[in-house]
């Protein structure tokens, strides 16, 4: 299967000396196929940038069956990330700068390789990763957007879920290395305001037209600044999801976040969300 496509952009912002615009255009293809027991996705894209030019990012994905329940992949690809107008533009708050205009775009490299399967009910995957960025673009102690000349992200992410007494279960976890290979004072440091590990627990179990689901995650400790001088303590949320099929359209759902009402913080300062609890209707029409 060949898949083209053209993709336009156009961003505006009111930045000090009136409004700032840029547009970008970008043609793309991907390609995937199988041969014998392996399948691939070949991606291209070349994007023009009126603020920061031509560059063209892509990536390449195989997989293949290692046995009738085993399977091996990997993958490596491209990207670009231009700053926002935001970063670039946005005004001062109270005379103080929230923003830079000398914001250079991001580029990086990934590569990833994984083995999933599925043996006595349990479905399971494991992968590793490593990203190689080249000016990420990250906010300061002042929040303040400035380029990291070049940082490495490697991560490994564990998956499993299984059946069990008819409640579907599934957890994640995942480990993290955000290090800053900058050169300068923070060299080797953990990149700021990234937790290295992280665990999710999902429930779900069905009762006719109801059904409620539940989620815990746990976060592991994170540092607020690129000096890993102020440490932020990790935290677990618990949410709780009901909802009732009133008919073959329509779905009431209520969710309860955090419920427990845990106090944390993912930027030391400034305070997230207590418990809270929404209610939604889904309509969806089925014929």
């Amino acid at each position: 299967m060949l898949i083209v496509g053209y993709d336009y952009e156009d961003d505006k912002v009111e930045a000090n000396s009136g409004f700032t615009e840029r547009n970008s255009n970008a043609v793309f293809g991907q390609l995937l196929g199988e041969y014998g027991q392996s399948d691939y996705q070949v991606a291209l894209r070349r994007e023009d940038n009126e603020q920061f030019g031509y560059d063209t990012t892509g990536n390449i994905a195989w997989g293949t069956a290692l046995a009738d329940n085993l399977r091996l992949t990997a993958s490596f690809g491209t990207a670009f990330v231009a700053p926002s107008l935001i970063d670039l533009y946005n005004p001062p708050f109270f005379g103080s700068p929230t923003s830079n205009p000398d914001l250079d775009p991001e580029r990086s490299k990934s590569y990833e390789i994984g083995l999933e399967g599925q043996h006595k009910g349990i479905s399971w995957s494991a992968n590793i990763y490593r990203t190689k960025i080249k000016d990420l673009i990250a906010l300061d102690a002042l929040f303040v957007p400035q380029n990291i000349s070049e940082a490495v992200i490697k991560g490994l992410e564990l998956q499993a879920g299984t059946t069990l007494a008819g409640v579907d279960v599934n957890g994640q976890f995942t480990w993290v290395d955000p290090e800053d290979r900058s050169g300068g004072v923070n060299d080797e440091n953990v990149l700021a305001r990234r937790a290295e590990q992280t665990f999710t627990l999902n429930a779900n179990k069905s009762f006719g037209d109801f059904s409620l689901g539940s989620k815990v995650f746990v976060s592991g400790r994170r540092f607020d600044n690129a000096a890993n001088t102020r440490r932020i303590a990790g935290f677990t949320t618990v949410d709780l999801v009901g909802a009732y099929k009133v008919n073959k359209d329509l779905t009431a759902q209520v969710k309860v976040s955090n419920l427990f009402n845990e106090e944390y913080e993912t930027v030391s300062g400034f305070n997230t969300d207590g418990t809270n609890i929404f209610f939604s209707i889904n309509y969806q029409p089925v014929d």
